[in-house]
C-alpha cells in the first residue's frame, strides 16, 4: 500500500511511503527528540523549519572544517618559517590540535543527524 507524503511535496525522493516506510519512521522518531511530532501533522513552515536546521547543521561543520584548516595552516607557517623552539611546540600543537577539532566536528555533525533523520527521510 502506497501513501502519500504530505512534508515535502516538492522532494522528488520523498512523494510516495510505502506503509512500511512510514512504519520505521514512527519507531525512529520515538526515539529521538522529535517523538513529539506527528510525520503528517507538519506543515510547510514545520518543513522549512527542518530544512533552515539541516542547512545551520552544515554550515557547523564547515566551520569545524575552517577552524581545522586555519589551526593547520598556522602549525605548518609556524614550523616552516620560525625555528625557536618555542616556536617548533606551539606549531606542533596547533597540528595536533587541528586532527581532534575535525574529528569533534564531524561527531557533532553526524549526532544532529541522526537526531533529525526520522524527519527528512
Amino acid at each position: 500500500m502506497i501513501m502519500r507524503c504530505t512534508t515535502a511535496p516538492y522532494s522528488p525522493g520523498s512523494i510516495f511511503l510505502t506503509a512500511r516506510d512510514r512504519a520505521q519512521m514512527r519507531f525512529h522518531m520515538k526515539r529521538t527528540t522529535y517523538a513529539r511530532f506527528e510525520q503528517d501533522d507538519l506543515t510547510l513552515r514545520d518543513v522549512l523549519a527542518i530544512d533552515r536546521t539541516l542547512v545551520a547543521n552544515e554550515r557547523t561543520m564547515l566551520g569545524y572544517v575552517r577552524t581545522t584548516l586555519a589551526m593547520l595552516g598556522a602549525g605548518a607557517a609556524l614550523l616552516h618559517f620560525f625555528n625557536e623552539e618555542t616556536s617548533q611546540y606551539a606549531g606542533w600543537g596547533f597540528v595536533a590540535l587541528s586532527i581532534p577539532t575535525l574529528g569533534i566536528g564531524v561527531w557533532h555533525y553526524l549526532q544532529r543527524r541522526r537526531a533529525l533523520g526520522p524527519l527528512i527521510r
